[in-house]
């Protein structure tokens, strides 16, 4: 815009105000200038925001009787994030995202809506793309996403039924704006690396005992080892580092003892591998492209997008690869037809092992059984460095014996170990998925009052995988576990739905109507085959199913749904301040008893702009809102759970089959699991809205869940299916938006928002007051849904104490045992995040933070790595100023301060490896490793710079150049008092984590053309 006015001002005048109607408000200092030149900047200003709603029903906001929080694409792409999930993390008010390690290549994080409810699930909302349900957020392209707007509760999810029960992710993708072709490219890479890591001990080395073993040469052994007689060598067997000190020494490595490389008799020195485990890991590369032509006009528009994308892992010899593209179509055929469609099609693939858990070959070794004297140059150097016997040679082979030689099979090979670079070289995973989805909608005009839709929508995903395991990874090691294996896998998954629905909007007077009825057809297909070689391969490395040493393991599935819904919505106005709403669905499911199968969800609520009233009183609210509703919603069972099977055994009697009898029972009354909730709050704005404050509190009531209790054998069933449990939640939800400073070319904005959510378990089930939900490796802790307590109580042994607290120690002197502790709940007490921008001219500064208080977790890493003698405190120094690990009668071991067993007093000390096998050896205590899952994590920065184009390159073909850098969890800031060596972020448990790969954070650069 071009303003152009000449100013007669008095002399004292010293500041000039630039206000124009849809433009930011400008003051600027006169400082003695005859001339001044100022640059106006577009407001975006909320005047009837409009809200994408359940059903893809654009709503105005204040007609809402339920909280909206949408957020953009330019706060989701702030950091050009690779998934939705990740991108929203403390960017909406009561949504807890639960990232997994960036090193598994594909994963989505997860999300919880208000804490939990249900006794059976952890989460899962439902994801929708404009108005196609039931997709997979892996499948989403964020360089097609527009806005995301999360339907938490049940007042605003209650149009999608049963469906809907743990919230609703709603996704907009963007649609072209009228007027000329423009074309975007954007082109991008980051670099990523690894995060936080457990803080390791670097002054012993491993095996199981702190004593050199001399080697002494025999005739037995190969004449090339009398170089080594009477020098020295750690255990070798033995795979945790409880080994002598790293104090230079010479001695005989592991490699050493083998022929064919540089090292081959050759002694090194014993020192510490500070950073043996961070030079593991490869830096991460993400390359991504994205070319997006749109066209808009008269009665139509068009946007097509295509994305590539390729990242190679942390882990080594893992990568995937994605292509996405879609097309969105808007088209009037005539004045009162209209034809819209939109398809999105998504090809992965992903190679690499990710396993997580207990003892995988990556963080499984690194964090709970490893050797810190371990160089890894050498270890990729030798990664495929054989032993005479044709193995591959690995750190962990067995120690030499008077007769071992060359040919000794488990000197030549690896005890429970491969070299880490060895396993992934060789093992050979891969999974490929085409996931495609989309809708055609018709629409008939019959006036400008009413209209009629029909539209049908799939979503298809097709997905395939390979797991080879060749023959010299499998004969490489005495005690891994691993055959010689071939397995492979197909699986599709359709869902259709044919909905119908009809719109009336109609203004009599001061009286306004909104109108929705309509209906939807949904069915859910899932078929899946698999197969796989069991105990070896009669042919090594002949990758086919019939090549099986015993028989083949095979697996089939088959599961068909069908879902038959009706649903209305109507909304009430009255002079644009007043609004009531009601809304109805009724589910037929194929998933319940017969009879029994059908369940109606009311919804009502109403809101009150009551600003329209008080302009003269206060001035300064420029928007006020108060809303509150009632409203129902439930689930469904999976397939099939209602039914009684005979399963069909492996085996053959007499040519016949063998089945099984059913075990369980199903309740012929069976009913859909309910939720009951209200929902009240307000949403204000200050000061010509350039202040604004939204506040929500919730309760919700949740009966009838289904679930599997016992019953008495005599009955003939050991269980029945049965609906039980009661439990509430309750909470508040905050969101502080505003620009704190708006002066010349310098503007700040920023976003906070702060929730508190408290679950609780009213009733589970007759003569069952406590359910195991979920539970890791060796069962040390779990997650336990116990009556009267919060929702998902981490549960485990813990040291016993007496009336004081003090523990209860035996005859040893090691802490005794307590079953079945409580140590509170997994969720948090409350969590929320930050969103700053300043912009300054061109440039622009973006950051989120996302934070959370309590919440409880349990690491079994963390414990395995404290056994096997890896972790920093291990080695620690004790209150006598020694090492842990010295002799006790030199001021050695660990201090144990409680009572015997007759409570008399005990004082005294015990070693440091006797302390820490302790905790599994003998008592299996879960306590010293739950931890408090409070952290502070900047998830993302960027600074970006909008190129002046005009200024740069005149007249060019660019309309814009954005030049980013960018920053994904760049910095852990805090984390709880004593828990310093995880990320609480990246949980892939409900419990905690099992042996997680390790967090990571990425830097990169992204360069946006627009033509």
């Amino acid at each position: 815009m071009v303003l152009i006015a000449l100013l007669f001002l008095s002399q004292s005048a010293t500041t000039l105000v630039f206000r124009y109607l849809g433009f930011i408000t400008q003051e600027v200092q006169i400082s003695g200038r005859n001339a001044i030149n100022v640059v106006m900047q577009p407001e975006v200003v909320d005047f009837g925001e409009v809200i994408v709603t359940a059903l893809n029903i654009p709503r105005d906001a204040k007609t809402l009787p339920y909280t909206a929080q949408q957020v953009n694409a330019k706060d989701l792409n702030m950091a050009q994030q690779q998934n939705v999930t990740n991108a929203l993390a403390g960017k909406v008010a009561g949504v807890q995202i639960r990232t997994e390690s960036g090193a598994r290549l594909g994963s989505n994080a997860s999300v919880r809506i208000r804490g939990n409810i249900s006794l059976t699930s952890d989460g899962g909302a439902l994801w929708v793309v404009d108005g196609t349900p039931g997709i997979n957020p892996g499948s989403i392209n964020m360089d097609d996403v527009e806005s995301v707007n999360i339907l938490k509760g049940p007042n605003a999810t209650a149009l999608y039924g049963q469906r809907a029960s743990d919230g609703v992710v709603m996704i907009t993708t963007k649609r072209a704006a009228k007027g000329d072709m423009s074309i975007d490219f954007t082109t991008g890479i980051t670099f990523e690396e690894v995060g936080r890591q457990p803080k390791y001990q670097d002054l012993y080395g491993g095996g199981g005992d702190p004593n050199w073993i001399t080697y002494n040469w025999n005739p037995n052994h190969p004449a090339e080892w009398q170089v080594f007689d009477g020098k020295k060598y750690h255990d070798y067997t033995d795979d945790a580092s409880w080994g002598p000190k790293l104090d230079g020494s010479e001695y005989i490595p592991w490699y050493a003892w083998y022929p064919g490389s540089k090292y081959s008799f050759k002694t090194t020195t014993f020192d510490p591998q500070p950073n043996n485990v961070r030079d593991y890991w490869e830096t991460g590369t993400t390359l991504r492209n994205n070319i997006a032509l749109s066209k808009g006009g008269e009665g139509y528009s068009m946007r097509v997008s295509y994305t590539n994308e390729q990242q190679t892992g942390l882990i080594p010899n893992s990568e995937l690869k994605k292509n996405y593209i879609s097309a969105k179509l808007d088209f009037d055929v005539s004045e009162r037809f209209s034809i819209s469609t939109n398809v999105n099609y998504q090809d992965q693939e992903v190679q690499g092992d990710f396993s997580d858990g207990y003892s995988n070959n990556a963080t499984g070794s690194f964090n709970q059984w490893f050797h810190r004297d371990l160089d890894m140059d050498i270890l990729r150097e030798l990664s495929q460095f054989k032993t005479p016997t044709g193995n591959i040679a690995s750190w962990n082979h067995n120690n030499v014996s008077p007769t071992t030689n060359f040919t000794t099979a488990n000197f030549n090979r690896g005890n429970y170990w491969y070299n880490p670079y060895t396993y992934f070289e060789l093992m050979d995973n891969r999974s490929q998925s085409n996931r495609v989805f989309g809708d055609i909608s018709l629409t008939y005009k019959l006036n400008d009052k009413f209209s009629i839709t029909g539209t049908a929508r799939r979503y298809e995903v097709y997905g395939r995988g390979e797991n080879k395991t060749p023959a010299l990874l499998a004969n490489s090691a005495s005690q891994a576990g691993y055959f010689n294996r071939y397995a492979t896998n197909q699986s599709r998954y359709t869902e259709d739905n044919f909905e119908f629905l009809a719109t009336y909007s109609e203004t009599f007077g001061d009286l306004s109507v909104d109108f929705n009825l309509g209906g939807n057809l949904r069915n859910n297909l899932s078929t899946s085959v698999s197969g796989g070689t069991s105990g070896g391969m009669v042919v090594p490395d002949l990758w086919s199913i019939a090549n099986t040493v015993n028989p083949t393991t095979t697996g089939h599935g088959y599961s068909l749904t069908k879902t038959r819904s009706a649903f209305a919505r109507t909304t009430l106005g009255y002079k644009e301040y007043l609004f009531l709403e009601a809304t109805l669905r009724n589910d037929l499911s194929s998933t319940l008893p017969k009879g029994n199968n059908g369940y109606i969800y009311p919804s009502f609520g109403g809101s009150f702009v009551f600003s329209e009233f008080t302009e003269d009183i206060l001035p300064s609210l420029s928007y006020g809102k108060i809303r509150a509703g009632y409203a129902e919603s439930g689930n469904e069972l999976g397939a099939y759970t209602t039914e009684s099977y005979y399963g069909i055994g492996g085996t053959q009697f007499n040519g016949n089959l063998l089945m099984s009898v059913p075990s369980r029972i199903v309740d012929p009354a069976l009913s859909p699991v309910t939720n009951s909730s209200v929902e009240f709050g307000t949403d204000l704005k200050f000061f010509e809205r350039r202040a604004g404050l939204s506040f929500t509190y919730y309760s919700e009531k949740h009966r009838d869940d289904i679930l599997s209790a016992q019953i008495a054998p005599g009955s003939g069933y050991s269980s029945i299916l049965q609906n039980a449990g009661s439990t509430k939640r309750s909470g508040i939800e905050i969101v502080l938006s505003g620009t704190p400073v708006r002066t010349g070319d310098f503007q700040w904005d920023l976003t906070f928002n702060w929730a508190q959510n408290k679950s609780e378990i009213i009733s589970i089930a007759d003569n069952l007051e406590s359910l195991i939900y979920s539970s890791g490796s060796f069962g040390f802790a779990r997650t336990v849904h116990q009556e009267g307590m919060e929702w998902g109580q981490l549960r485990g042994t813990a040291i016993k104490r007496n009336a004081d607290g003090v523990p209860i120690l035996d005859s040893r002197g090691r802490y005794t045992q307590e079953l079945n502790h409580y140590y509170g709940t997994v969720l948090p007490d409350f969590n929320g995040g930050i969103i700053s921008t300043l912009t300054w001219k061109d440039l622009t500064l973006n950051m989120s933070f996302d934070y959370q208080k309590g919440g409880k977790f349990f690491s079994l890493s963390e414990h395995w790595g404290n056994y096997s003698g890896l972790l920093d405190e291990t080695a620690a120094i004790n209150e006598n100023g020694k090492n842990v690990r010295d002799a006790l009668a030199d001021g050695g071991g660990i201090r144990m301060v409680g009572v015997d067993a007759s409570g008399n007093p005990v004082d005294t000390y015990i070693t440091a490896q006797a302390y820490y096998q302790n905790f599994y050896s003998k008592n299996q205590i879960a306590e010293t490793m739950i931890y408090d899952a409070t952290y502070l994590k900047m998830r993302e920065l960027s600074v970006n710079y909008r190129v002046p184009v005009d200024k740069v390159f005149g007249n060019s073909p660019f309309n814009s150049i954005n030049v980013s850098f960018i920053a994904r969890n760049p910095w852990l800031i805090a984390t709880a008092k004593g828990q310093d060596n995880w990320d609480p972020s990246d949980q892939s448990a409900s419990y905690g984590e099992n042996g997680q790969l390790p967090s990571t954070r990425s830097y990169g650069l992204s360069v946006k053309f627009g033509f």
